[in-house]
């Protein structure tokens, strides 16, 4: 039968579609390929709004896969000073962390000894040294997998790095590598711990 046919018989390809679209939605199946393509063929065209990221569960992705590991959930940016520093002084790197919504990772010092804290681990240089790191107070939150509050950092964080540049340090970029060590847990499950490269570039500058 023919798209024509079905129209004239009081079908909709339109409203055919629609069902097949929200029977997809609740089975988490898809819409074979030739259904979507028939109502096109046939001049029917329906349009379907594609599912956002934002918008989807936050302990699924864009495809619907759970995440595995702790790095699909976290970001990892460096900020540097804007104007590079100079060498023979004092200046700060911020090292921003972005855990997804639904997600937490657990303190710099978790609240049990079992947890694996967030750490950021710079390897040692004499050109640029790490002289202090600051991490965020944590949130305490309730979970249904402890008893206690835990101990968590939620949303973006900054870990605060004060670095000195070498005197004799010549201009130009200069990289430090560093790793951070998180674990990341929603109200019922926790991912995979992971290590995360983060490459620490500064730029030195005549004084």
């Amino acid at each position: 039968m023919t798209c024509a046919d079905r129209l004239s018989n009081g079908y909709s390809s339109v409203l055919i579609l629609i069902h097949l679209r929200l029977s997809a939605l609740i089975c988490g199946c898809r819409i074979p390929i030739h259904l979507r393509l028939s109502a096109f063929i046939c001049g029917c065209i329906l349009f379907i709004q594609p599912a956002q990221a934002q918008g989807l569960p936050s302990s699924f992705s864009v495809d619907g896969a759970q995440p595995s590991a702790s790095a699909d959930v976290v970001d990892v940016a460096v900020r540097l000073p804007r104007d590079g520093a100079q060498a023979g002084t004092t200046f700060e790197v911020f090292v921003m962390v972005r855990v997804a919504e639904g997600w937490h990772v657990n303190a710099h010092e978790p609240s049990m000894k079992y947890l694996i804290g967030t750490t950021l681990d710079v390897e040692p240089s004499e050109d640029l040294r790490v002289e202090a790191a600051y991490y965020p107070d944590p949130l305490f939150r309730t979970f249904a997998f402890a008893d206690d509050t835990l101990a968590v950092y939620e949303g973006e964080i900054a870990i605060i790095l004060a670095m000195r540049a070498a005197e004799t340090l010549a201009p130009g970029t200069h990289t430090l590598e560093s790793r951070l060590r998180v674990q990341a847990c929603n109200d019922e499950v926790c991912l995979r711990p992971s290590t995360v490269d983060v490459p620490i570039s500064v730029e030195i500058v005549d004084g």
